[in-house]
């Protein structure tokens, strides 16, 4: 009998130890995949078109499905491109996980580059005029962006890029809307750019000693840290303050809905920047701060 019962308990421990073993094994796979998924910036891609259907929904715009497309084919090509011209400017290994994957597969992602970018011009032939218009517009802004990059280091490269993502996500649906647009529904556009903001300038503060070492110039370099991250205390502050302005001074439920999201999308941040060693491990801070662009997405089960 006192056999039996050895026998079945180390069954049962071999059977946790077994399971414990599996669960272990399924969230390092889990890990290596989203540490691969941030490399390659799609998590940024898909963020970028739930917000835009976000403030589609919003503006009571039907978004056609080639826009969504062209708008995340061209978040995609814009951050690879970036990320193969730091990693070649680099020269030695990068000291980021993301630089020395673009530095490990450069060709191969060159040649993705390449076929994404003519699947978009393929795409912009089923677009409507007046985005194909806007969309020259925001085009040359990026074009401008490319070839100051490619003169010299530019210490507001955030501010550039938190410009071109805000216009990108509110040109469709402010290209197709039908309505007139009341003040409180255009200043959701500064708050976009101010959270965009203050998640590159946080993003540059963590990344300033490998920044350092990979001779990367960023915001946080240029202002050194406790002004960088003053800076985006600041922004996340203003964005509070707007959104609970915007929040008491709103009539439609949809807004109120929003200004909640802003909110928390802009907690989260403060959070951030409150408990940096926290948010420091495994990169934390990067799956937060990309992840609070899908938070508006909520809505869009709500109109569901």
């Amino acid at each position: 009998m006192v056999n039996f019962i050895n026998q079945l308990i180390v069954r049962k421990l071999s059977s946790l130890a077994a399971l414990q073993y599996n669960v272990a094994m399924l969230i390092l796979l889990i890990k290596k995949v989203y540490r691969w998924i941030q490399a390659t910036s799609l998590d940024v891609v898909v963020g970028s078109g739930l917000l835009t259907l976000s403030i589609a929904k919003y503006y009571k715009v039907s978004l056609p499905v080639p826009v969504v497309s062209c708008l995340m084919i061209a978040v995609w090509l814009i951050y690879t491109f970036d990320h193969l011209s730091d990693a070649k400017k680099i020269g030695k290994r990068a000291a980021t996980f993301r630089h020395r994957f673009h530095q490990q597969y450069y060709k191969p992602l060159q040649g993705v580059l390449i076929f994404v970018l003519l699947a978009g011009v393929a795409a912009v032939c089923f677009l409507p005029p007046v985005i194909v218009k806007n969309g020259v517009i925001c085009a040359s802004i990026v074009f401008f962006y490319f070839m100051l990059l490619k003169l010299r280091s530019v210490w507001f490269k955030e501010l550039l890029i938190a410009f071109c993502y805000t216009a990108g996500v509110f040109l469709g649906p402010l290209s197709l809307t039908q309505e007139v647009l009341t003040i409180i529904q255009l200043l959701l556009i500064p708050q976009v750019f101010l959270l965009a903001l203050a998640n590159l300038i946080i993003f540059s503060c963590f990344d300033y000693e490998n920044d350092k070492k990979d001779a990367q110039y960023s915001l946080a370099i240029h202002l050194g840290l406790l002004r960088s991250r003053s800076l985006a205390l600041g922004l996340v502050a203003a964005g509070f303050i707007i959104s609970l302005l915007m929040f008491f001074s709103a009539r439609l439920m949809l807004t109120i809905e929003i200004q909640i999201l802003i909110f928390i999308m802009n907690l989260l941040l403060l959070f951030i920047l409150l408990k940096e060693e926290h948010f420091r491990r495994n990169e934390l801070y990067r799956v937060i701060g990309d992840g609070i662009f899908f938070i508006p997405a909520l809505i869009l089960l709500y109109a569901w």
